[in-house]
């Protein structure tokens, strides 16, 4: 298995402690912090998360909301001393892609780190394609960002002329530059980044 940055999020200093020479045990680095809020402050751009759904300030769903506030995508493996359905229902609804007892053993957190494995590379594939679509979109004008809005929708020339307030010869202009500025071949092509930079953003 390949070594993994493992960010520890647990308000019990003693299993932080546990959980980080397990980590290290297992090949892996650790990184630890007593809440969600002290995590997002250092602004970890790789690895993943193992946050312990036991206490307000570490509750995996708040751990991915605070992640997702930052504007960062990190996997979350959420863990727990006794196994609620409840719990992992929630936590998995919210992002999670594990839940799992407090490992005593390198073997189980290895496993749950091969388990997550093939989920994160989607996401993470999801993740740059999302960023480079945002930062291509990011080049637009105001008004070329709102003829490419109204094109996802499927609104024709004319449509976007009325709704616009404009010509559909200006259309027509602000729809070339558009299609220049993101490298889009066609309209189809355009409306497929326009997806990919806001819903692949929700997916990871």
């Amino acid at each position: 298995m390949s070594r993994s940055v493992l960010h520890i999020v647990d308000a019990d200093w003693t299993r932080r402690a546990h959980l980080a020479r397990l980590a290290l045990a297992a090949g892996h680095h650790a990184e630890t912090y007593s809440s969600a809020e002290e995590l997002v402050a250092h602004s970890p751009r790789d690895g993943l998360v193992l946050t312990h759904d036991g206490s307000p300030a570490t509750d995996a769903a708040g751990v991915i909301e605070a992640i997702t506030r930052s504007g960062q995508w990190l996997p979350v493996i959420a863990m727990a001393d006794e196994l609620d359905s409840v719990a992992i229902v929630r936590a998995m609804k919210a992002g999670a892609l594990d839940y799992l007892p407090v490992p005593q053993q390198v073997a189980p957190l290895n496993d749950a780190i091969a388990r997550s494995a093939p989920e994160v590379d989607v996401r993470r594939a999801r993740q740059c394609r999302a960023a480079d679509a945002r930062k291509k979109i990011d080049q637009l004008t105001a008004r070329e960002r709102e003829v490419l809005d109204l094109l996802a929708e499927g609104a024709s020339n004319k449509d976007m002329a009325r709704v616009m307030g404009i010509s559909v010869r200006t259309v027509e202009i602000h729809r070339l530059r558009m299609l220049s500025k993101l490298g889009s071949i066609n309209s189809v092509d355009a409306a497929r980044l326009k997806f990919e930079a806001t819903e692949l953003g929700r997916l990871c």
